[in-house]
């Protein structure tokens, strides 16, 4: 006799809906339902709240990730501040190289 594939929580649908459908929310809910990390104490104590808010019941955290996981790597405002450094010097930069060829352009006397 043929092996049965095991569905777990897909199996409550039973011969409904095709077998791909199934399969791909079987491994959504997989997904979503394993232990999660929390990026700030590191503990396996996330919950999910609601699509893409997430909640670590340790360190009482509320963050954003993606609707079924979290995103692996969390931005904090420091990170976020370097790079808006970065890129304001690099748009002034740009702006300044802009201006100077501007006025070489133009020959003197003239605006």
């Amino acid at each position: 006799m043929a092996e049965e594939k095991r569905y777990g929580s897909v199996k409550r649908f039973g011969a409904r809906y095709g077998t791909s459908i199934r399969n791909k929310l079987a491994q959504i809910e997989a997904i979503r339902r394993a232990k999660k990390k929390c990026p700030y104490c590191h503990s396996l104590n996330v919950v999910r709240k609601s699509a893409g808010i997430w909640h670590c019941t340790k360190c009482k955290k509320t963050f954003a990730g993606r609707a079924y996981t979290i995103v692996e790597q969390v931005k904090f405002k420091a990170d976020n501040i370097d790079d808006q450094i970065k890129m304001k010097s690099t748009k002034k930069a740009a702006s300044k190289s802009r201006k100077s060829k501007k006025e070489e352009a133009q020959p003197d006397g003239q605006v």
